[in-house]
């Protein structure tokens, strides 16, 4: 499923097929990510917003729903992967 995981509409459209017990997932990786130059000083603003909403926010509001949905069905896995810059 192609998402643009910095969009509102994007990210419910995700959580709707995670909700959808026809197609039940398994296993949710969350390795979305992107480099963030420049400061928050400044016009970067919204690419500091755009990164926390993919690389934080996405995270939590999938992760939710995947593990309601795994723990109902006593089976499934999330895998949290980071950069070596979260070091």
């Amino acid at each position: 499923v192609a998402a643009d995981l910095s969009s509102t509409v994007d990210v419910e459209h995700l959580i709707q097929i995670i909700q959808d017990d026809s197609r039940p997932v398994d296993v949710l990786v969350n390795n979305a990510g992107f480099a963030l130059h420049g400061s928050l000083v400044g016009k970067t603003q919204p690419i500091q917003n755009s990164g926390f909403a993919v690389m934080a926010q996405t995270i939590m509001n999938l992760s939710g729903p995947a593990a309601e949905k795994m723990r109902s069905r006593s089976y499934g896995q999330i895998i949290n992967v980071a950069s070596t810059s979260a070091w």
